[in-house]
């Protein structure tokens, strides 16, 4: 980073799901697996974050703003935005130039998005290494419970949802069989983790990426 060069960081917003019916809307399941902090259940991921915060040394806001998201129950979009501000105050005191931090969708989640430019005093190693320390006191552990909490699940189901009609036919467009039309919630998001990460390997073309055609974004 530096020297003209930048980093985005991408945004989610979640998307209202249209209609209602009598049924609740299918959600992903969560079959839990230690190695994903995805499928975690929130206690345990809030658990982790506070430990692992305290041992990285991160600000006391940090900490605080993890307990405060810890008796809520989730973390809000309003902690993270305070978060990602305290980290941008970090590395702008570097004299990194920061734009304007703007609102983006991902994956049906709200995040903030934004460019950072590291000063030119500095190359892009050290400054690369002194703004991940700025990250790490202020806003990661904060941003990776928001985005890994059952609410950023449950906003994905939304949005595959509301794109799913979409979603199948660009997954057929792109080399899928008839099992498509019939896939459930969780294989539909396995086949589009398949098609836009392995592609090939999975049977599919890479001509497009249909997560992002549906604009859902990574």
């Amino acid at each position: 980073m530096g020297n003209g060069r930048r980093r985005a960081a991408i945004a989610l917003a979640a998307l209202a799901l249209a209609g209602c019916t009598g049924q609740p809307a299918p959600t992903l399941t969560s079959v839990y697996d230690a190695n994903d902090e995805s499928t975690w259940g929130f206690e345990e991921l809030i658990e982790k974050a506070i430990a692992d915060a305290g041992t990285a040394q991160a600000t006391d806001e940090q900490i605080a703003t993890l307990v405060a998201a810890k008796a809520g129950g989730e973390v809000t979009k309003g902690q993270a935005l305070d978060a990602t501000n305290a980290y941008i105050s970090c590395a702008e005191a570097l004299g990194a130039n920061v734009s304007t931090v703007t609102d983006a969708t991902s994956l049906g989640r709200w995040w903030p998005s934004y460019q950072i430019t590291g000063p030119a005093s500095m190359s892009d190693q050290e400054f690369g290494l002194l703004d991940a320390d700025c990250m790490t006191k202020n806003s990661a552990f904060v941003m990776d419970v928001y985005s890994n909490q059952p609410a950023a699940r449950e906003a994905l189901s939304e949005a595959l949802l509301e794109h799913e009609a979409q979603l199948k036919q660009c997954l057929i467009a792109m080399g899928g069989g008839s099992e498509v039309d019939s896939m459930t919630l969780d294989e539909l998001w396995s086949a589009l983790k398949d098609q836009s990460f392995g592609g090939e390997d999975y049977g599919y073309s890479r001509e497009k990426d249909c997560i992002i055609d549906a604009g859902i974004n990574w």
